[in-house]
């Protein structure tokens, strides 16, 4: 009978642009924020986001090549990375094997250890279409790939006048069969979206933008 394995949390951060860290840390503080599944963190949540919110305004300053403020930044970054590890590690030991309460903790879980055989990595997700809902809102369609998809990503885009890509959120989805509703956008903006989903090999890559202006 193969044994269980404890979730892990998708840790490493050596490699990550700023921008990922930034999110992972506003994600993982949104998800453990009056979260009964997680009700003593190692780290207090006031103190991660107040770390999260000097790390992104340095990330904007450092914009100007500063090297005083990139090494600030750098160095913020350090500490924003160390404080995600080890809620990190807490989240993994609360968690257990409940797929669903660590999905609640806002962190991506990594790869799962295969007991016989290496799992076969899905395909990647398409956006199959996107509409215009109410105003300031999109509907966007992917392609559902079954229960081997544990959940996928959505990741929104705003795309400026020169055709350049900006400020990204991403959005969890735990299945593809309806439409996605993505709010709050602004009139008169585009946006690229992407879509990538989570099986027990990992995330598939990224898929191609689809893109649209919001009316």
């Amino acid at each position: 009978m193969p044994v269980s394995k404890r979730i892990k949390a998708l840790l490493g951060f050596s490699r990550a642009p700023d921008g990922d860290v930034h999110v992972s840390g506003l994600r993982l503080y949104d998800g453990l924020k009056d979260n009964p599944n997680f009700p003593k963190p190692p780290v207090d949540l006031e103190v991660l986001k107040a770390a999260l919110h000097e790390f992104g305004a340095l990330m904007a300053e450092s914009i100007h090549r500063d090297r005083r403020v990139i090494a600030q930044k750098n160095k913020q970054r350090d500490k924003v990375t160390s404080m995600i590890t080890e809620i990190g590690h807490y989240v993994e030991a609360v968690a257990q094997e409940d797929l669903a309460v660590f999905l609640s903790s806002g962190l991506d879980p990594g790869p799962t250890t295969p007991t016989s055989s290496e799992p076969i990595p899905l395909p990647v997700p398409k956006i199959l279409n996107i509409e215009q809902g109410y105003t300031g809102e999109l509907h966007v369609y992917i392609t559902p790939l079954g229960r081997k998809a544990l959940y996928y990503e959505l990741r929104c885009t705003v795309i400026d006048d020169m055709g350049m890509p900006g400020d990204s959120t991403l959005i969890r989805l735990t299945n593809a069969r309806a439409g996605t509703t993505v709010k709050g956008l602004t009139p008169g903006v585009t946006y690229a979206f992407q879509v990538r989903a989570f099986g027990k090999a990992g995330f598939t890559a990224w898929s191609d933008s689809a893109t649209r202006m919001c009316i």
